[in-house]
């Protein structure tokens, strides 16, 4: 069933006052969501706000700061190349660990590894969504999302700070992921392999990684702005990028694209969160 999903626009930005915390009690707090009024609603206005470099969240912990730039996204395998503009936007600097999962969701997977700090796997963009809300729901706003495509390609690359690495941080994918050839058949603790320019981990390797972005085969007529690729009608699934712990190296580079149906599960599914304001449905 087709649902509604709220997203980012990202050429507005927040001003984000964080001063909620989760007690021992359990007890839920909302964050202090300041949006900006007055605001033209279109993707070519980027509000030079000066965010803060990183905020972390007391669950899902360190979001850091992509500033907005233009980049070529795609490549000879993966293409046509085009060009994508965006403005700046928050990204969790890990994938969602099952902790957290279960810290949010109150319930595991049903394939949880009994691994705290291991990426959340075997979660379908539709769990992903009730997870979302929830999330928005505890913190009394709807700024968690999942990146579109083009943030989580221009984020591994490294944003302004664009590499031409094959993989997001190296070109050597041991450095920096887990993969087929290095992960003993399982997932593995985010954050141990090196970081990219950013200081986001396991960007490939480790779990694929859901986007909100409809499948499509190619980026022929693709968006080169901060919306996400749709359908009007119908399910054609949606996109995961990054490669995974049971992927050979040469489908864990940056521009690897995969797609799936939103009720689908797989044993390496997992994500990472993206935060900024949402102003309208997909």
């Amino acid at each position: 069933m087709k649902k509604l999903f709220f997203i980012c626009l990202a050429s507005i930005m927040v001003c984000v006052s964080l001063d909620a915390q989760i007690e021992n009690t359990g007890e839920k707090k909302s964050y202090s969501i300041e949006t900006l009024e007055d605001v033209p609603n279109n993707s070519d206005t980027c509000l030079d706000q000066h965010p803060p470099p990183i905020f972390k969240d007391p669950i899902l912990d360190t979001f850091i700061l992509v500033k907005g730039g233009t980049f070529q996204m795609g490549s000879k395998e993966d293409g046509p190349i085009h060009t994508v503009t965006l403005c700046d936007y928050y990204i969790g600097q890990t994938e969602v660990t099952e902790a957290q999962w279960r810290a949010i969701m109150g319930t595991s997977p049903k394939n949880f590894n009994d691994c705290d700090s291991c990426p959340v796997s075997q979660v379908s963009w539709d769990d992903i969504y009730s997870f979302i809300l929830k999330i928005n729901e505890l913190r009394g706003a709807e700024n968690y999302r999942l990146p579109t495509e083009a943030e989580w390609e221009y984020a591994a690359l490294g944003g302004v700070f664009k590499s031409n690495y094959k993989h997001a941080g190296s070109n050597r994918l041991k450095d920096i992921g887990w993969y087929k050839e290095n992960s003993h058949g399982e997932t593995k603790a985010v954050g141990l392999k090196q970081s990219n320019a950013l200081g986001l981990y396991d960007m490939n390797g480790n779990v694929l990684e859901w986007c909100l972005d409809h499948w499509h085969d190619s980026y022929e007529h693709a968006p080169n702005t901060a919306y996400p690729w749709t359908y009007t009608r119908g399910d054609h699934g949606h996109i995961l990028r990054g490669g995974a712990w049971n992927y050979p190296a040469k489908d864990c580079r940056i521009s690897f694209r995969h797609g799936s149906h939103a009720e689908d599960a797989g044993f390496d599914f997992g994500f990472r969160l993206a935060f900024s304001e949402l102003l309208k449905e997909f």
